[in-house]
């Protein structure tokens, strides 16, 4: 099986005032692995 791993640091604008990612950005970074 071939993988690759990327490494992507969730931003301010990406989480709530007590640092928990929201869960509608998960297909941005989905599609940021992809094609990366």
């Amino acid at each position: 099986m071939i993988y690759s791993l990327t490494e992507i640091e969730a931003r301010y604008q990406e989480t709530d005032k007590m640092g928990v990612i929201y869960h509608g950005n998960y297909a941005t970074w989905f599609e940021v692995a992809r094609t990366d």
